[in-house]
């Protein structure tokens, strides 16, 4: 009613260009963030974030490896102290038992390719298969996945 002009007002629906499009949780503090037109990766409360703009990535896939590779190393243990001195297979037995956890555990990070061919492998948890926080990062992925296509990125995954 005055004559002067309006402030631009944010569009109706719309998010802000600061808002995060990707969101994935580690523990620890570790986190990847999609921020406007990079994303972010936070190793740890006290580590300084990682920057990559968008338009340097070329693919980025979620990884999980599981930490089987020792399990055989414990069976050769059990192996080597049967054979060496039997007394102390009790001993095999007990650090096999102790660590079929960490077996079973998988490694998940997001590896990140750029278009200059550098291979980024960002860290986020270990995690038991199946398990709650499992699903909230299977949940969290496939959000992310068509946010990065969405804005060109070829996504790939998850590799296990």
């Amino acid at each position: 009613m005055c004559g002067e002009p309006l402030p631009d007002a944010p569009m109706p629906g719309g998010s802000p260009p600061d808002a995060a499009f990707l969101r994935l949780e580690g523990r620890a503090g570790r986190s990847i963030a999609g921020v406007g037109n990079a994303l972010l990766y936070q190793a740890g409360p006290r580590a300084a974030p990682v920057t990559l703009e968008l338009a340097r990535i070329e693919t980025v896939r979620l990884q999980r490896r599981s930490n089987m590779y020792f399990l055989p190393l414990a069976v050769a243990n059990l192996v080597v102290l049967y054979w060496v001195r039997p007394s102390l297979l009790w001993l095999g037995v007990l650090v096999l038992c102790l660590g079929l956890p960490i077996y079973v555990l998988s490694n998940c990070r997001l590896v990140v390719r750029t278009r200059e061919g550098q291979e980024l492998r960002w860290f986020l948890d270990a995690l038991w298969p199946g398990s709650r926080r499992w699903r909230a990062l299977d949940k969290a992925w496939t959000e992310a996945t068509q946010a990065l296509a969405s804005r060109g990125i070829s996504v790939q995954g998850p590799e296990r």
